[in-house]
């Protein structure tokens, strides 16, 4: 994702990609099945809304926010810190659930 938010045109529908494929790391990592079917039944409903988003604000990759978030992630989990990864992690989806909301693409 990161390679992504540095070209001058991105490739969007990638850099969605690579952000499931990043955080579907992370959730498998926390070797509880349950969980996982959890998130994936709530990305079938979360993730054309970030794909959308993404595409019509693509100012947001390159802002690098999620870019920060996963790092932050990363270094908790290389570090043996659970809250912290898990505080990276909610992070991540509470900042683009609050642009989403903030911009009423999902009003109604």
């Amino acid at each position: 994702m990161r390679a992504e938010s540095r070209r001058s045109r991105p490739d969007l529908p990638r850099a969605v990609e690579l952000n499931k494929t990043f955080h579907f790391a992370v959730y498998e990592a926390a070797h509880s099945p349950i969980l996982v079917e959890i998130i994936r039944a709530l990305w079938l409903k979360a993730g054309p809304v970030i794909n959308l988003d993404l595409r019509a604000n693509p100012e947001r990759l390159a802002k690098g926010d999620a870019i920060r978030f996963h790092a932050n992630v990363r270094r908790a989990i290389a570090a043996s810190d659970p809250a912290a990864a898990q505080g990276g992690v909610a992070s991540d989806i509470t900042g683009a659930a609050e642009v989403i909301l903030s911009r009423g693409g999902l009003a109604g």
